[in-house]
């Protein structure tokens, strides 16, 4: 989504003599008919991976539009490339740009919303990062399907620096579906490493650009489980989770410190999911039978809550790798049910749940960016809502919420609960607190 509200969606055509690559956007995405496509905008007929994000900040004067990454191969180019597109609603501000270096076996594309980072190795180049997976030439041995990370300068004029991993620490090659997610001042990146003798893994890698920018040497780096089809998610700098599949089941390994210790725990049934964080609250997808579910986390990927189905026509949503796409604009996912493979979209249905709380005292924060009055609270008791003020008097919980005044060192009673402050509360019973909204 672009800093004019803009839903921005892009996907590649299937067509009987290539596969041109469409972009299309609405400022009321919900209303099929408010969608302005462009279809093959670049005039470059066949791609094999596209992907888009918005790069913004963080200082003033820096690159601030739609960032378009993607591998072409059309006859004349085999290469990678990238576009910049600082107003979607006016083509004459989209810029097209191609790597000169020239590609065998390139699969993937990927690159995540974030801002400009500078580079310790090459001054001139401040921008954002993306990944690329292809076969690359290292003194004329291949690297199949190696992950390549690379650095754009943009919209500056010193193009850009790569960074491939020759294999020296944790083993990428051959890799598939890369994801990525960029934070203030770091990256994580999850891929799928698929090894002839023992099977699939997933690898982390944590990118701090100020440390180390070379994707190979970072120190941050780890295989962290069996599985395929990641998908990374992360907030705040200690919240990392990556959903995957094994043998049938969606699974989320997840960290609390950054990466230095992982927890897995099970999602459900499925397959090909994907995740995204909005404010303190993890959105998973998956794909069962046909349809596609949702499930959030709100304690950083350790518990999930119950399945929410976004299609509304049974069994239309099409199983395939990187068939949905998690945003905090909306959801979009590939369904057959008129008879091809079309692009559709939902808004997210937005958790309201703040947290889970066991009978006796318990210390909570609320997941949001915003602070919630007291008096706004729910509480789910046995499958049914009430207000704070009946919870209350039914005896589900005490009525009084106490927070910690760090200046004087005491206790107070707190009416409004503030984002990113501890509070504790009494509950009587096992129960869940929500926000009204």
């Amino acid at each position: 989504m672009d800093d004019s509200g803009n839903v921005i969606v892009a996907w590649i055509n299937e067509t009987i003599y290539d596969n041109p690559v469409s972009l299309g956007y609405s400022n009321n995405p919900s209303n099929p008919g408010s969608w302005i496509k462009y279809s093959d905008p670049f005039g470059l007929g066949d791609f094999y991976s596209f992907d888009i994000a918005w790069i913004e900040g963080p200082e003033v004067d820096d690159y601030k539009g739609l960032f378009c990454v993607y591998l072409i191969s059309d006859g004349y180019y085999n290469n990678s490339g990238y576009s910049s597109i600082t107003d979607i609603t006016n083509t004459s501000t989209w810029n097209f740009y191609t790597w000169s270096t020239e590609l065998t076996q390139q699969t993937y594309a990927s690159v995540s919303d974030g801002g400009s980072f500078d580079d310790i190795y090459y001054p001139d180049i401040r921008g954002p990062f993306n990944m690329f997976i292809y076969h690359y030439n290292y003194s004329g041995n291949i690297i199949p399907h190696c992950p390549v990370l690379y650095h754009t300068d943009i919209p500056g004029d010193d193009g850009g620096i790569f960074y491939f991993d020759a294999q020296s620490f944790e083993k990428t090659s051959p890799a598939n579906d890369p994801d990525m997610i960029t934070l203030e001042d770091r990256i994580h990146t999850a891929v799928q490493y698929t090894n002839a003798t023992t099977g699939s893994h997933i690898v982390w890698k944590k990118i701090v650009p100020s440390i180390e920018p070379d994707y190979e040497y970072t120190p941050f780096q780890d295989t962290i489980t069996e599985g395929e089809n990641p998908a990374i998610a992360a907030y705040e700098t200690e919240h990392v989770a990556i959903v995957y599949q094994d043998n049938g089941l969606i699974k989320c390994i997840s960290s609390l410190d950054d990466g230095g210790n992982w927890t897995t725990s099970i999602i459900s049934s499925g397959s090909f999911p994907d995740v995204y964080a909005i404010d303190e609250i993890l959105y998973s997808s998956y794909i069962a039978n046909g349809n596609l579910y949702l499930v959030t986390s709100i304690d950083g990927g350790l518990n999930w809550g119950s399945p929410i189905q976004i299609n509304d026509v049974n069994g239309t949503v099409v199983a395939e790798e990187n068939s949905v796409d998690i945003h905090d604009a909306g959801i979009v996912w590939t369904d057959n049910r008129n008879g091809n493979n079309d692009i559709f979209f939902s808004e997210l249905p937005i958790s309201n749940i703040i947290t889970s709380v066991v009978q006796g005292w318990n210390i909570i924060s609320i997941p949001f960016n915003q602070p919630i009055d007291k008096v706004l609270l729910s509480v789910e008791y046995n499958g049914n809502d009430y207000s704070w003020g009946d919870a209350v008097t039914n005896g589900f919980i005490n009525n009084f919420v106490f927070g910690w005044d760090r200046n004087i060192q005491s206790y107070f009673f707190a009416d409004t609960l503030e984002s990113g402050d501890g509070y504790w509360i009494y509950a009587y019973q096992p129960c869940t607190l929500k926000r009204v909204t």
